[in-house]
């Protein structure tokens, strides 16, 4: 892998196995550009690129701040090449070896909920390795454009059901497990009425009525 880049939680990357330092990046807007680049594979034109990262800019603005964030980014990484231009779309380059804890968490995610509702512990296990890939929101902490919300909220769905089926496989042996999940979700998802449900009746199961009684009265 010649690139190695970590986007759940705040954004780590590497550069053929070296990781580059916060002060390489300049500011937030070359790592922007490439978490973009890497959710659309097929690349972009800089007027569609310039409207997802600037959207309240103008024309000619939007063209400057590209091509600035853009050089940052190729300075960044050290290959210039690895950032190409194809019909007039700007891309990573085709032949990159690279790697996106946010494509790896999707696949894995998907392949473990496809599972049996029943996993076993070989599915327990799939779940387990596939929710701990989520670190945190993605690029969490760096100031992104409105275009980000979308692949945040798909990817936050997959580990809020990553949880819930996690949770459901460890019931009936291990209720304590399962409600320190569900408490975990519920602290963040407060409306989720499912979430709140589960909780209540995993403790209840792990014979901890108290706790699911205080919840009740709380929600």
């Amino acid at each position: 892998v010649e690139l190695d880049v970590a986007a759940l939680g705040p954004l780590r990357v590497r550069v053929d196995g070296e990781e580059l330092a916060p002060d390489r990046w300049v500011y937030a807007k070359p790592r922007e550009l490439l978490v973009y680049l890497l959710l659309h594979p097929r690349g972009g034109t800089r007027d569609q690129i310039g409207t997802a990262l600037w959207p309240d800019a103008s024309r000619s603005n939007v063209k400057n701040s590209f091509h600035v964030t853009l050089h940052h980014l190729r300075k960044a990484l050290g290959h210039p090449e690895w950032v190409v231009t194809e019909a007039d779309r700007y891309r990573l380059a085709p032949g990159l070896r690279r790697a996106f804890d946010g494509d790896e968490f999707e696949a894995r995610a998907r392949e473990a909920l496809r599972g049996d509702p029943d996993p076993g512990a070989g599915g327990i296990t799939a779940l387990r390795a596939a929710l701990a890939l989520y670190r945190g929101e993605l690029l969490e902490g760096d100031p992104a454009g409105r275009w980000i919300d979308d692949h945040r909220d798909r990817l936050r769905r997959l580990e809020v059901r990553l949880i819930l089926a996690l949770g459901t496989a460890l019931e009936p042996d291990r209720p304590e497990e399962a409600a320190d999940l569900y408490h975990r979700l519920a602290l963040r998802e407060e409306l989720d009425e499912e979430v709140h449900r589960r909780l209540m009746a995993a403790w209840d199961r792990a014979g901890n009525r108290v706790a699911a009684l205080r919840h009740y009265e709380r929600v």
